[in-house]
Parts: C-alpha cells; structure tokens; sequence
C-alpha cells in the first residue's frame, strides 16, 4: 500500500463528517431563523393593531375638536383658518389610519405566509405583548459559539482542512489493492517480484508528476478553499457579534424612548389638570365672583338705606367688611344691618378659601420654575 494511502482515505471521511455536521448546523440555523421571522411578524402584527387603535382614538378626539371648532366659527368665535386647520389634521389622521390598517393587513399576510396558511390576511391574533425579562449581564462572548451559522461555517472549516490533506496525499506515490471485479490486485502479488519492482516503483513515482499537474492545482483548489472557508467563519462571526451589539443598542435605545415618552406622558398629565383646573377655577370662581356681588348689592343697598349713607360709603363697607378688613372707620348701629354684614363676610370667606385652594393646587402642578417666572414678570 502506498505511502498516505491511509490518511487520505481518514481525511475523506473526516471531510464527509465534517461537511454532513455543517449541513446539519444550517438546518438547525434554518428553523431558528423561521422561528425568528415567525416571531418579529407577530409582533409587527400587535405592534401595527396598536398603533391603528391610537389613530383611531386621535380621530375621534379630533372629530370632537372639528364639532367644537364649527360651532365656535358658526357662532362668530373662531375664524374660518381654524376650521380648515381642524380638517386638514383630521384628514391628515385618515390617511394615517389607512396606511397603518395596510400594514396590518400586509404583517398579518407575512405571517400567514410563515405559518403555512393562505395569505388572506384573515388570520386572528391577540392583542398582547408578552412580558420578557431582561438578559443579565456579564455573559460571556463564547455563546456566540453555540449559534448554528457559526457552528456550520467551523465545520466547513475542518471539512476544507480535511480536502486539502486529501488533495496533498494524493500527490505521493500509490498503488492499488483491488482489481475492477473486486478481485486481489495482480500489483499485489508482483509487488516482490524482482522483475517487475523497478518498473512498478518507476511508475508509482512517474505518475503523480506526469498528470499535468493535475493533481498540484487540485491542492491549490482545496488551499483557496480552505482560505475562503476561514474568511467566511471571520465574516459570520463579525457578524454575529454586530448581531449583538445592535440588538443591545437597540434595547437601550427602546429603554431611553421608554423614559422619555414616560416624561411626556407626565408632563401631559401635569398639563391636562393645569387645564383642568383652569377650567374648574373658571368655572367655579366665576359663579362665586357673580354671587358675591348680587348678594353684595342688594344688602349694601338695604344698609345704605337703613344707615343713612351714601353709596361710596356703602361700597366701601361692603367692600372691607367682604374682605374680612374691618377698619373700623364705619360703625353699624341697627341689628339689621349688623345681620347683614355677617351674611357679606361670610360670603367673602368663602370665596377666599375658594381661591386660595385653586392658588395652592395650581401651585402643586405647576412647575416651580413657571411660577417663580411670573412672580418676577408680576413684581
């Protein structure tokens, strides 16, 4: 038997394992990808039903607005470039809403698709997301290995270590054990014979030289190849660890957007009952005021009469005994009017209490910074 005749038959089927495992690695790269894709439609699916359920709720506030809006502008208190702008933010949500309920219907089509079903985008999913914990921290970069794609490129790897030994031993010098019919070789049997030792050790040597180089550029083929084969394991392997580093910028970058759109939710909050107790204050204050002032008149009228006063001094009484002031200056004589200015002082109160709660609560959702700007604007 000739020279490397075993280890390139050990290398063949070295190569032959090593290329049925990386066969093997795709295959399994190749479920974990569907799963992958299966899973990223899912979410595009509830990620576009959310996002078509917010614009439907933005139309109906604005369809609210556009009401308002109308029936200010019917009622001359509103011009006529606020109607128009009121409809071009509403169609301008309905043109919204129809590309997002096409993207829906195209994931759910993709989804359809991986699943094996017809794509009629008819298919129902829940609208949940499930709660996924975070990954912890430290993990070591050698999981990578563990990743088929990567798995598969160093199998080929070995399998191109493998072809190349191969290719290089069947350059040396080799005879044959068995004949076409699967019979003892005659080489065999001659191998001793003295007359023919020459002739077949001549040839074993001649024949790997004169095949034109046949079997030199066949080593050549399988170095390039196995060359190629380690820049394809650099090139997934860059690209696993790109694979990573995006997936986790991408996880910090979804984590700030998080906290920022918590602060716009929270300064929105704070905005909304700042307008809410505008409209309260309003509301409230305005009724208030115009009770203080009928009940107001009517006694200081009464007490101007029973008093014997004028009507400056009679606002003026009015108007300290209201305010809680009391100078003192104007004295009341009869029980009437005493009655009387218990009823104003009283209503005087409550107003200042009223107030003095709205002062206090707008204060508490007002930004400290805001309120310290107007003091200075005031002051």
């Amino acid at each position: 038997m000739g020279t490397g005749c075993l280890g390139r038959l050990k290398s063949g089927v070295d190569a032959a394992t090593a290329s049925a495992q990386s066969a093997e690695a795709d295959y399994v790269f190749a479920r974990q990808s569907l799963s992958a894709n299966i899973a990223k439609s899912y979410l595009k699916v509830i990620e576009t039903k959310q996002q078509t359920d917010i614009a439907r709720k933005n139309k109906s506030i604005l369809t609210k607005t556009m009401r308002i809006t109308q029936a200010k502008y019917d009622n001359g208190e509103s011009s006529a470039q606020d109607v128009a702008l009121n409809r071009a933010q509403l169609a301008s949500i309905e043109q919204q809403l129809i590309s997002l309920k096409g993207s829906q219907r195209n994931a759910l089509r993709v989804l359809e698709v991986f699943l094996g079903r017809y794509p009629n985008a008819t298919i129902e999913i829940k609208d949940i997301l499930l709660q996924l914990p975070p990954p912890p921290a430290g993990l070591p970069s050698e999981l990578l290995e563990r990743r088929p794609d990567i798995v598969s490129v160093e199998r080929k790897i070995a399998a191109a270590y493998n072809i190349t030994y191969q290719a290089k031993t069947a350059r040396l010098a080799s005879f044959s054990l068995t004949s076409e019919v699967r019979n003892s070789s005659s080489s065999l049997s001659d191998i001793l014979n003295p007359s023919n030792l020459l002739w077949q050790l001549a040839a074993n040597i001649v024949t790997p030289l004169m095949d034109g180089g046949k079997r030199k550029i066949d080593v050549e083929i399988a170095t390039v190849e196995q060359k190629q084969a380690v820049s394809n394991y650099v090139q997934t392997a860059l690209t696993a660890f790109s694979d990573v580093e995006n997936s986790l910028d991408q996880g910090n970058t979804l984590a700030q957007e998080e906290t920022a759109l918590l602060e716009v939710l929270t300064e929105s909050n704070k905005a909304y009952n700042i307008a809410e107790l505008f409209f309260w204050s309003i509301y409230l204050v305005a009724p208030l005021l115009a009770c203080l002032g009928f009940f107001d008149h009517y006694p200081r009228e009464i007490v101007c009469s029973i008093e014997k006063w004028e009507k400056f001094d009679g606002l003026y009484w009015s108007f300290i005994t209201a305010t809680t002031v009391g100078y003192g200056d104007i004295r009341l004589i009869t029980k009437t009017s005493k009655a009387l200015s218990i009823l104003i002082a009283l209503i005087g109160m409550i107003v200042a209490v009223t107030l003095n709660t709205a002062s206090v609560s707008l204060e508490k959702h007002t930004d400290k910074n805001v309120i310290e700007k107007i003091k200075k604007a005031v002051e």
